[in-house]
């Protein structure tokens, strides 16, 4: 028998002692387990004030007719009623001031109607073993900075457009945040009949995950997370 048949002999034994040995392989005895659908879901972060979502109140009824040396609150109660506990900020937006009407006694001194910066504030937080101050009137808090401000204090702080930390809150959890505002005790006429309009924001964050969520910006000096 030539060379060249013997070679062709050879490879065509080769193939088919390779394809006999896989067809035994596949006949080994196996067992394979495979799991069921599996669902990835997403939790939820989500609060409501005053039992609303979106919120829409006001506090409107509660800082009417200020006066120096007066206080008036604005209450709220905040839900977290997502799946996730989360991080909880408030904020001072959107402050205007406007003059209203001229009584004759505001006439008799320089016209301002910069009440925002003679508003002291306090904040106190309630997450269930009573109300925690966050922020005391005394320690020269206010709502704006400007030509008209805080009298005897070291300091004026303004927390307009600052984020202040509440805290984390848990899903489930109802907290009572509480804010004061009130006209410093020295205002003069010049702050007769005037008014401010402003805006009070919520923000509730996810707060687990690698590497933590960053803060919203900016906060509060002293009072961020």
């Amino acid at each position: 028998m030539s060379t060249k048949k013997v070679l062709l002999i050879s490879i065509l034994l080769i193939a088919l002692t390779a394809l006999l040995t896989g067809v035994g392989t596949m006949a080994y005895f196996s067992s394979t387990q495979t799991s069921g659908p599996n669902l990835l879901s997403t939790g939820s972060i989500t609060i409501n004030v005053n039992g609303e979502d979106p919120w829409s109140g006001t506090f409107n009824a509660t800082l009417a007719d200020v006066k120096p040396g007066l206080r008036r609150w604005g209450n709220v109660t905040v839900q977290n009623t997502g799946e996730n506990q989360a991080d909880l900020w408030l904020n001072t937006i959107n402050v205007v001031t406007n003059n209203g009407s001229n009584t004759s006694a505001e006439i008799l001194e320089p016209t301002a109607f910069d009440i925002d910066g003679v508003i002291r504030y306090d904040l106190y937080n309630n997450t269930g073993s009573g109300l925690q101050p966050l922020i005391r009137d005394t320690d020269g808090f206010t709502i704006s900075t400007g030509t008209h401000n805080l009298t005897g204090a070291l300091q004026t702080t303004a927390i307009k457009d600052q984020w202040i930390y509440l805290g984390n809150i848990p899903s489930g959890a109802t907290w009572q945040i509480n804010q004061s505002y009130m006209m410093d005790r020295n205002v003069t006429n010049w702050a007769q009949s005037d008014n401010m309009t402003f805006n009070v924001v919520f923000y509730a964050q996810q707060s687990q995950g690698t590497p933590q969520p960053a803060a919203p910006s900016p906060e509060l000096p002293r009072h961020g997370r």
